[in-house]
């Protein structure tokens, strides 16, 4: 398996590259490898934030963790049918251009997120009647470095 991939019995997610900047295109496809019903099958994007908050307890205040989706979007690639093994959905995704910038979304509560924000690409099969397939890809965001203009060539004289 490739490191932009992810088998989850019956459905395989593959992505182009895994390393990505703000503005960029997730690319991928979706793949089917044994015969599945199912209501729908959809791709997306989603960043989470690991948070540290403090609460008060008759010890003093205890520091406890929670992760919060910060951000998401999906695609829905399919509707309601059976799916065949060798079923494969392309599907393009865009990331947003500010989302390495600081404080550029609000977690659950209106608290500013701060910190890591972790980002991944996600696809799920959904059955509501059975357990839904559901696969994760990690994607690593890098800030984009400032593009230097080409210098103009000079042209040559022929000698």
């Amino acid at each position: 398996m490739m490191p932009g991939e992810v088998d989850v019995g019956a459905l395989k997610l593959v992505l182009k590259s895994r390393h990505l900047r703000p503005g960029d295109v997730v690319r991928g496809r979706l793949a089917v490898t044994r015969p599945l019903e199912a209501r729908r099958l959809v791709v997306g994007l989603e960043a989470t934030q690991r948070m540290v908050l403090t609460r008060p307890s008759l010890l003093g205040d205890v520091l406890t963790f929670r992760t919060a989706t910060v951000w998401t979007t999906h695609l829905e690639l399919d509707h309601e049918r059976t799916y065949q093994p060798g079923a494969s959905f392309p599907f393009e995704l865009i990331i947003p251009s500010a989302a390495l910038e600081p404080g550029w979304v609000t977690v659950p509560g209106g608290v500013a997120a701060r910190g890591e924000i972790e980002w991944c690409a996600f696809s799920l099969l959904h059955r509501p009647w059975t357990t839904t397939l559901r696969a994760k890809v990690s994607l690593q965001l890098t800030r984009s470095p400032a593009r230097k203009r080409p210098r103009p060539r000079r042209p040559t004289r022929p000698g």
